[in-house]
C-alpha cells in the first residue's frame, strides 16, 4: 500500500500553528488565574495544537484524584460505572505513583481484567502534573489511533513541553499562596494587636469596625453588641456618631436579631431562595434601603477555647457554641468581591472580635467596676494624713456588711392576685355550633340546668334528617319482604331463601340506623348548653361576646359561679419566687404559710388567709408573666361584698433571712442565671 506524499508546506504551516499554540500556553502560564480557568484554556489549546478527541485534567483532593476539566470525555464511555472505568482508574492512579509519562494504545492492558489497562478505543497520552517533585495532578489526551511510533514520540514531545510550563505554572501559583497567606498572617497579627488594646467596650467595639473593613477590603463594617438582652448598633467603620434612630440602622438591627435567633452566620449575594420567610423579609427591606450587593451577618460568641488562626486553611471554619454576645456585619456595596476571600478574612476576623468583645464586656461588667477603677486612681486614701480616716470608713462598712449578712428580718414574697368563689365552673361547648341565642346576661342567677346558651349545627340537622330518611326507607321495604314471605305459596323455596336473607339485612340496617339516630338526637340535645350549677352567670356581657358565634367543642363559652360558697385568693407568684415558697412551706410542715393581702377596693385594710395549695406547674399569664398560682385560704366573712375577679396584693410571709439576702435576693438570683450559670 503506497502512502501519500506528505505536503511540504502543509507540514510547515501545522508546525507553525503548534509552535504559535506552545507560545500561547507559554503566555497562559504568566497570568494568575485560578485552576480551573488555567486547565480550562491549556487543554483547549492542547487538544487543538494535537488535533485530538478530547482530553481531562485530573487533580489530587487529599489523596484522591478529581476531575477538574475535560472534553468530549463521554465518547470514551468511562463516565458509566463499571470495571472499565476501575481500569482506567487504576492506569491514572500508576502516573500519580510512578511519576513517569504513559503512552498507551487502544484496548491494552494485561489479560487480567482486575489490573490497569485502556479499555477504550483511543491512544491514551497521560503526564503528571509535578510541583517539586511531588504529582499535583494527571493530564491526560484521547488521541485517534493508528498513528506510527515516531508521531506518538512526537505527541510525548510536545505533551512534555507544555506540561513543563504547566508545572511553572502550579509552582509559581503556589509561591504566590506563600507569599499571600504570609501577608496575611501579618495583617492578621496586626489586626489583633490592634483589637485587644482596649478594654473600653465602646471604644473596642469601633476599632473593631474600622479595622476590620481595613483587614477584610469591604466597605463598610458594623459592630452590634448585646445590651439589656437586645441587640444594637454600637460602631459603624468611618463613623464618629450613629444616628440610632435612621431607618438604616432600625432596620439593621431587626435584621440582625432575626439571624442571631438561629444562631447561624448569614452570606448573602442576592439569592435568598433558602432563608427563612422572617429573615427574608427582613433582609430584603434593609437591602433595598442600603444599595447592599454583599452581605455578611457572622455571630460574635464568647470564645469557650483559645484561638487557632489558620489562614493557609481557607475553608475552615470555627464553631462555637459560646452566648451571643453580639454579630460583626460585613456589607460591600459594589459587586466586584471575591466571596471566598471575603468570607475567609471575616471569618478570622470573627475569632479576635469575638474575643475582645468578650473580654471588655466582662471588664465592663465586673461588680462596682467604677468604684474599683476610683480606687486604682485614689492612692491618696492610704497616705499618712487621710489614713485614719480611712482606716474608720473600712471599719464602718465592714461593720454595716456584717450586719446586713447576721442580722435576721422578715422575708416576705409578694405577688397579685384576685378573689374567687371555690365553686365556679367555666361552661363549655359540647359540639360544633354557631351561637343564636343567649339566654342570660351578666350577673344574673341561674339554677343547675338551665339552658344558657343555643347552637345551631345545619350539619346536624341534615344528617338527622337523612337518617331518618333511611330508616323509613328501610321500615317500607322491611313492610314488602314480609308480605312477600307470607304469601308463600306464590314463590319458590329459593325465592323465599332470598327474601328471608334480605329481611334480616334489612332488619340490621334498621337497627344501625336507630342506634345512629339516638347518637344523633344525644349531640341534637347537646346544641342547648345548660348551666352545671346552681350560681351567677359572672362573663362580662355574654351576648355581645357569643351571639353568631362559630364555637368548637371544648371552648369555654361563659364562667358560673356560687358566691354562697366558700371564697379563695388565688396568687400569682413569679416563678423564679416559688422555691423560696416552697422552702418555706416544708420547714413548716403541717402548719400552713400565713398570708397578708389587701384588696384593690380597699387597701387600708389589711385580710388575713394561709396557704391552701401551690400548683405543680408554672403558666403564661398575661399579666405577671411565667408565674405559679396559689390557692389561699380566707375568711369568707372578712369579705363585705366580694365580687369574682376583684384584684388583690398577697404578702407570703416565708421565715426569716438575713437582711442583705431579703433586700438583694433579686440581685443574688440575676448573678446566678446571667453571670454564674
Amino acid at each position: 500500500m503506497t502512502q501519500r506524499p506528505i505536503d511540504p508546506e502543509s507540514l510547515q504551516q501545522t508546525k507553525q500553528e503548534i509552535r504559535n499554540l506552545a507560545r500561547d500556553i507559554a503566555e497562559l502560564s504568566k497570568q494568575e488565574l485560578s485552576p480551573p480557568e488555567y486547565f480550562e484554556k491549556f487543554l483547549q489549546g492542547v487538544v487543538t495544537a494535537l488535533a485530538a478527541v478530547g482530553g481531562a485534567v485530573w487533580t489530587l483532593d487529599g489523596g484522591r484524584l478529581s476531575l477538574l476539566y475535560q472534553i468530549n470525555l463521554r465518547t470514551t464511555e468511562l463516565l458509566e460505572d463499571g470495571e472499565d472505568q476501575m481500569r482506567h482508574g487504576r492506569l491514572i492512579q500508576r502516573v500519580v505513583q510512578t511519576g513517569e509519562p504513559l503512552v498507551v494504545p487502544p484496548y491494552s492492558g494485561p489479560g487480567d481484567a482486575g489490573d490497569v489497562g485502556n479499555p477504550t478505543r483511543f491512544l491514551l497520552i497521560l503526564l503528571p502534573l509535578k510541583s517539586e517533585n511531588e504529582v499535583e495532578g494527571v493530564v491526560e489526551i484521547f488521541q485517534r489511533p493508528g498513528a506510527s511510533p515516531d508521531v506518538q514520540r512526537g505527541y510525548l514531545r510536545f505533551m512534555t513541553s507544555v506540561c513543563d510550563l504547566a508545572n511553572g505554572w502550579i509552582k509559581s501559583r503556589k509561591l504566590r499562596q506563600i507569599s499571600d497567606k504570609q501577608t496575611l498572617w501579618q495583617r492578621l497579627e496586626q489586626f489583633a494587636q490592634v483589637v485587644h488594646e482596649s478594654l473600653d467596650r465602646k471604644e473596642t467595639a469601633f476599632v473593631i469596625a474600622n479595622e476590620t473593613q481595613r483587614f477584610v477590603g469591604c466597605d463598610r463594617v458594623t459592630v452590634i453588641v448585646r445590651k439589656r438582652g437586645k441587640f444594637f448598633v454600637e460602631a459603624i467603620s468611618g463613623q464618629d456618631q450613629i444616628d440610632t434612630r435612621s431607618n438604616m440602622v432600625t432596620l439593621l438591627q431587626a435584621l440582625v436579631r432575626r439571624v442571631l435567633a438561629a444562631g447561624d452566620p448569614l452570606w448573602h449575594t442576592g439569592d435568598t431562595v433558602d432563608l427563612p420567610p422572617q429573615i427574608e423579609e427582613s433582609l430584603e427591606d434593609y437591602v433595598d434601603q442600603a444599595h447592599t450587593k454583599t452581605i455578611a451577618i457572622v455571630p460574635l460568641r464568647r470564645p469557650d477555647r483559645p484561638i487557632v488562626a489558620q489562614p493557609e486553611d481557607e475553608e475552615q471554619e470555627a464553631v462555637e457554641t459560646g452566648e451571643i454576645l453580639g454579630a460583626l456585619v460585613v456589607e460591600q456595596i459594589e459587586d466586584n468581591t471575591d466571596t471566598a476571600a471575603l468570607k475567609m478574612r471575616t471569618t478570622l476576623a470573627q475569632g479576635h472580635a469575638a474575643r475582645a468583645i468578650a473580654n471588655a464586656d466582662d471588664y465592663s461588667s465586673l461588680f462596682l467596676m467604677p468604684l474599683w477603677r476610683l480606687l486604682g486612681k485614689s492612692r491618696w486614701l492610704f497616705q499618712a494624713k487621710t489614713l485614719p480616716k480611712t482606716v474608720a470608713a473600712v471599719v464602718a462598712v465592714t461593720v454595716a456588711v456584717a450586719a446586713a449578712v447576721l442580722v435576721p428580718v422578715d422575708f416576705n414574697l409578694k405577688g397579685k392576685g384576685v378573689l374567687q368563689p371555690v365553686a365556679r365552673h367555666d361552661v363549655f361547648a359540647g359540639v360544633e355550633g354557631v351561637v343564636t341565642e343567649v339566654h342570660h346576661e351578666h350577673g344574673d342567677q341561674v339554677d343547675k340546668g338551665d339552658p344558657l346558651v343555643t347552637l345551631r349545627n345545619t350539619d346536624l340537622m341534615v344528617q338527622m334528617k337523612n337518617t331518618e330518611g333511611q330508616r323509613q326507607t328501610a321500615l317500607e321495604r322491611k313492610l314488602s319482604l314480609e308480605r312477600a314471605l307470607l304469601d308463600s305459596s306464590r314463590i319458590s323455596a329459593d325465592e323465599r331463601s332470598r327474601l328471608a336473607s334480605d329481611l334480616l339485612q334489612v332488619r340490621e340496617q334498621i337497627e344501625s340506623l336507630k342506634a345512629q339516630y339516638t347518637l344523633l338526637q344525644e349531640k341534637e340535645r347537646l346544641l342547648t348548653v345548660r348551666s352545671p350549677i346552681a350560681g351567677q352567670l359572672i362573663t362580662w356581657d355574654p351576648k355581645k361576646l357569643l351571639m353568631n358565634r362559630p364555637v368548637a367543642p371544648g371552648q369555654v363559652l361563659l364562667t358560673v359561679v356560687d358566691p354562697t360558697s366558700e371564697w379563695e385568693l388565688l396568687v400569682y407568684m413569679p416563678e423564679d419566687n416559688v422555691g423560696y415558697v416552697m422552702d418555706a412551706v416544708h420547714k413548716r410542715g403541717d402548719s400552713a404559710l400565713p398570708v397578708d393581702y389587701v384588696l384593690a377596693t380597699n387597701p387600708g385594710h389589711s385580710l388575713t388567709g394561709h396557704v391552701k395549695q401551690l400548683h405543680q406547674r408554672a403558666e403564661a399569664h398575661e399579666e405577671d408573666g411565667h408565674s405559679v398560682k396559689i390557692a389561699v385560704t380566707i375568711d369568707r366573712d372578712d369579705l363585705d361584698d366580694p365580687r369574682p375577679g376583684a384584684t388583690a396584693t398577697a404578702k407570703l410571709h416565708c421565715g426569716k433571712r438575713a437582711f442583705a439576702f431579703v433586700w438583694l435576693h433579686d440581685v443574688v438570683e440575676f448573678l446566678q442565671t446571667r453571670l454564674f450559670f
